[in-house]
């Protein structure tokens, strides 16, 4: 009996930690989306919290925004992140300190890095891109980059995805060292250059694992929420507002805290209607 409680035992602890902080929370959530929920007093709503969302025009701004983020954010990771792992494939010398150089922004914390990249993106001379681009004479004034909406959201789209690459060329790299050198040969012979070994070799090999990448990536960029608010808390003019900024400031600035969990409730069957469309759009097993 001693034998086979013991992995019951060791089980139950991740599992009591997942109850109490991920499922009792989720459950809870789900409930107060029905309520008008004020931390001391709440009143059934039904629906109407649902309906409210619909009709918000903040959120379908936040919405907006988010796709935008979710649709450059995972497409860049993607790109750079086979591109990586390609080139990284083809060294031996030096490979390690190149992918470790790509990976430490994934391991990193998004609150600090976020503080760095303020810094970096500050409107003024001495600030790190401004200045590479004043002494290059790419540029004769300064760029208030995190002032206007397009610099704006540009700047956070740039950071997402080098706070991210890193994690999409690991995978990458892992995938392409399971197919077989002798496909790339035959290609060779069959006069195939570099794009065309990729486009009849590799993509084909590879494309449940890009599917898995991007469904996955797609999911995390819908949560898009420290980059946002420490950079620019939704400004100028609400231009980069996320949904989980725009949720934040219904919950914790306006007590809204029913009408935000009906926010992130109505995300659920969209964020997993794209996952599922990604999957099959691009995870067609191929074997030769």
């Amino acid at each position: 009996m001693k034998e086979k409680a013991t992995p019951f035992f060791f089980l139950s602890l991740p599992f009591l930690f997942f109850t109490v902080f991920s499922l009792y929370p989720i459950i809870w959530s789900f409930r107060l989306s029905f309520f008008k929920w004020e931390i001391i007093t709440e009143e059934f709503v039904g629906l109407d919290n649902y309906a409210a969302v619909i009709k918000d025009p903040y959120f379908w701004k936040a919405f907006e925004n988010t796709l935008i983020y979710v649709a450059t954010t995972v497409a860049g990771q993607v790109i750079l992140g086979l591109l990586f792992a390609g080139l990284l494939s083809k060294i031996t010398k030096g490979r390690n300190f190149f992918s470790t150089a790509i990976y430490i922004p994934v391991i990193t914390s998004w609150a600090i890095v976020a503080v760095v990249w303020k810094m970096m993106l500050a409107p003024d001379n001495y600030a790190f891109f401004n200045s590479v681009l004043l002494q290059t004479n790419i540029i004769n004034t300064p760029i208030p980059w995190l002032a206007t909406p397009l610099t704006a959201r540009l700047s956070i789209i740039a950071f997402c995805i080098w706070k991210g690459v890193g994690w999409a060329m690991v995978i990458f790299l892992a995938a392409l060292q399971t197919i077989p050198k002798r496909f790339y040969e035959m290609a060779k012979i069959d006069g195939d250059g570099v794009l065309g070994r990729f486009r009849h070799v590799t993509f084909p090999l590879i494309s449940p694992v890009i599917g898995m990448v991007s469904a996955l990536l797609s999911i995390g960029a819908f949560n898009i929420f420290p980059q946002v608010y420490v950079l620019t808390k939704g400004g100028p003019l609400g231009s980069t507002e996320s949904l989980l900024t725009l949720q934040y400031k219904e919950a914790f600035s306006f007590l809204h805290f029913g009408y935000a969990c009906a926010m992130g409730y109505f995300l659920v069957p969209i964020i997993l209607f794209i996952s599922i469309l990604q999957i099959k759009a691009i995870s067609k097993r191929v074997e030769y």
